[in-house]
């Protein structure tokens, strides 16, 4: 009787620790990639939010000036960002995107390492700022 591992014995193991490593490889990979999708649109919604805060306290002369200085945050904030505001009497528009996201191909919001997030803005008379609608 032989004591100990044959050479097979020893190969067939070795094989099933490679893969079992790969896949927790592959795993480990993935979440990473999606953490950094959340990450990038926590930084997108949050840029959202400084935007329609400062609007709101803002009086309307310096609404341009705001929006300017905005959207060199977004620029720096998030790789490939981007930042687009428009407005139709009191209600803004904002559109935030990054990555290979643009505003034309933002028809709803989505995340990951591209992507873009919508959101109006209404302006009341007392300069109260409220979202209207973040579009899904």
């Amino acid at each position: 009787m032989s004591r100990g591992f044959t050479y097979i014995e020893l190969l067939i193991s070795i094989s099933l620790l490679s893969f079992l490593f790969l896949g927790m490889h592959a795993m480990q990979a993935s979440s990473l990639h999606q953490a950094k999708g959340v990450f990038y649109s926590q930084i997108a919604k949050e840029e959202l939010e400084n935007l329609s805060e400062i609007l709101s306290i803002a009086s309307s002369d310096q609404h341009q000036e705001i929006i300017e200085e905005w959207k060199r945050e977004v620029e720096s904030a998030l790789p490939g960002g981007n930042g687009e505001v428009d407005s139709d009497l009191s209600v803004w528009r904002a559109v935030v995107y990054w990555g290979n996201g643009n505003a034309l191909s933002c028809k709803k919001n989505k995340a990951g390492e591209s992507g873009c997030l919508r959101q109006e803005i209404a302006i009341n008379e007392g300069h109260d700022a409220n979202r209207i609608n973040d579009s899904d």
